[in-house]
């Protein structure tokens, strides 16, 4: 065999190797749907890691991850719960309609005493010992020393969000036609609320604490505002989107949003990207474990997809991302 027929049959392998590489990884990173007890609508995800995880939807529906898939809680409510957060594997609350709050001590959901008859969308902790929660008509409660306590509000708009992280907690929300501000708590006064950024009529639906100096918030209309240590700004996009219902950071440079139409993204340091979605429901609460990418929403929607993440890396998608503008 001369040097140019070794050269070419080199050049063939290298191409072969290049082709199957290529299809196994566009393979892997398809978003695919899981099969789970229920029909009713999911509208939010909690997952401690790859193998432990929680998830809550309308009329009560609460399913937990074990290793033969997903399993359903009979009889805890009837309620329709939006929100699910872990504080430790053992322990998780899950808010909803009618100011229920319930709590998770590894083997069983009990009730928990609530001060408010307000609908609550969302749960967020510190730690195991401070927490967060809001609700409709500027409805916030925080938990401490066992207990939930209301404070006193800082808005009469509907607060769909709170993220809890590092000692920052940041609330989010909206009302038709009035422009609600995102809400920090003082470092002053931890039980009083400051305003932090007016979004100007955009709803805020989901919030995302990255790092002490990356914070998320995606809403409606379709929206995503990034805090970079200094200030609020807006993300462009090249490709509109439907509007965005949650939001999930697992670390500074991996995160997901989802919302109507099944509207899926994922970020990689600030560089959002359109995900071809496998359903077309409206999505309403993501999250990220280990490798593991999650999303939930109406009829009973659970998918996911397995990512290989780490410094540098790229996702293999094709579709058209969408740039900040930072």
């Amino acid at each position: 065999m001369n040097d140019k027929n070794r050269y070419q049959m080199i050049n063939r392998h290298i191409f072969i190797i290049i082709a199957v590489l290529s299809v196994t990884w566009n393979l892997q990173a398809q978003w695919v749907t899981e099969q789970i007890p229920t029909t009713d609508n999911l509208n939010s995800i909690a997952m401690f890691s790859e193998s432990v995880g929680m998830i809550v939807g309308d009329k009560g529906t609460i399913l937990r991850k074990s290793q033969n898939g997903w399993i359903k809680f009979h009889g805890i409510t009837d309620e329709n719960l939006y929100s699910v957060c872990y504080t430790d594997e053992n322990n998780a609350w899950a808010v909803g309609g009618n100011g229920i709050i319930l709590y998770f001590n590894g083997q069983d959901w009990t009730k928990v005493e609530s001060p408010t008859r307000a609908k609550l969308f969302s749960i967020s902790f510190n730690d195991s010992e401070t927490g967060y929660i809001t609700g409709a008509h500027g409805t916030v409660l925080k938990y401490e020393n066992g207990i939930w306590t209301p404070i006193q509000k800082a808005t009469r708009g509907n607060l769909y969000s709170v993220a809890a992280k590092g000692g920052i907690v940041i609330l989010g929300g909206g009302l038709e036609c009035i422009s609600v501000p995102l809400l920090k708590f003082s470092p002053v006064n931890n039980r009083k609320l400051e305003k932090v950024f007016t979004p100007d009529f955009i709803e805020v639906k989901g919030l995302a604490i990255a790092s002490q100096k990356s914070l998320w918030a995606v809403g409606s209309p379709s929206s995503i505002l990034h805090f970079n240590g200094n200030d609020w700004v807006a993300v462009e996009q090249y490709q509109k989107t439907p509007s965005l219902n949650a939001v999930y950071f697992s670390d500074e440079n991996h995160g997901i949003a989802v919302g109507y139409s099944g509207t899926l993204l994922t970020c990689i340091k600030e560089d959002w990207t359109v995900e071809s979605s496998p359903v077309e429901v409206k999505l309403n609460g993501a999250c990220i474990a280990g490798n593991m990418y999650y999303a939930v929403g109406n009829e009973g929607t659970l998918i996911s997809t397995k990512r290989f993440n780490g410094p540098g890396d790229n996702p293999g998608k094709t579709n058209k991302q969408i740039l900040t503008s930072f």
